[in-house]
């Protein structure tokens, strides 16, 4: 089976059984893999491809980082491999890294950071949406599987729950209390509705979204992620108990 038809059969086994990014992540890797090494026979990959995936893809611009993630991915898209008996051994089980990258302080803004993002911003909706992330500190896929039938505005509080089309990275539920500002945009965003999901984009496209107005507001070095830093690192400028903000905030 060569690498293209892997893909595209992999990718349809695991589409409802993993994360919407952690898919993407997967389709972009197998992408990168064919992209260097061509589109072979998957049981004749072998060490020496893998070194030359490495060196390919470094010498094409790609960042250590994503050259990472790819041989993560595909470690865990051949383990599957072996799984449903494609394969009866993994090239990518003992490959390693190829650089550790130093750990950076996560990224995050100010109120007034945001704000300059959110002026950038094209589609009121999606406003809402980045404003709902950043007074939260909710995760984007829960935002993006939010439902109508879990927010109460009446309480000031999101259910953040699991069901057969989402569950959290925990694998437990839990509340959300809103702000002012969080409860407005859940407000004019559900608009009355009692059924459906609160937003209805696509993953990729809120994502990718938000780094151009961040870019395009001067800020490139954040990514939608860092609002859910936001949130932790604006709180902590603000009070200085961290029990007050565990009681109040994170519980």
């Amino acid at each position: 089976m060569i690498l293209s038809t892997f893909k595209k059969e992999i990718l349809a086994l695991l589409q409802h059984q993993v994360q919407p990014n952690t898919h993407k992540s997967y389709e972009f890797s197998l992408n990168k893999l064919i992209e260097h090494i061509g589109d072979v026979d998957i049981t004749s990959i072998a060490a020496i491809d893998i070194e030359r995936f490495k060196g390919k893809a470094l010498t094409a611009g790609l960042e250590p980082g994503s050259v990472n993630l790819t041989l993560r991915s595909c470690r865990a898209l051949f383990n599957k491999a072996i799984e449903i008996g494609y394969l009866q051994v993994n090239p990518f089980v003992k490959k390693k890294l190829i650089v550790k990258i130093p750990k950076k302080a996560p990224a995050f803004l100010n109120e007034k950071e945001f704000q300059q993002v959110m002026a950038k911003v094209p589609t009121p909706a999606l406003v809402r949406l980045y404003t709902f992330l950043f007074y939260t500190g909710c995760r984007l896929n829960e935002a993006y599987s939010l439902k109508v039938e879990n927010v109460d505005l009446g309480k000031g509080l999101v259910s953040i729950v699991c069901d057969e089309d989402f569950t959290t990275k925990s694998g437990n539920g839990r509340g959300v209390p809103l702000c002012n500002a969080a409860a407005e945009a859940l407000k004019v965003q559900i608009n009355g509705r009692t059924t459906g999901k609160v937003w209805d984009y696509s993953y990729y496209y809120i994502t990718q979204k938000f780094k151009k107005c961040a870019k395009a507001a001067g800020l490139g070095h954040v990514h939608l992620h860092s609002l859910r830093h936001s949130l932790a690192s604006n709180l902590l400028m603000k009070v200085n108990s961290i029990r007050w903000i565990i009681a109040r905030v994170l519980v």
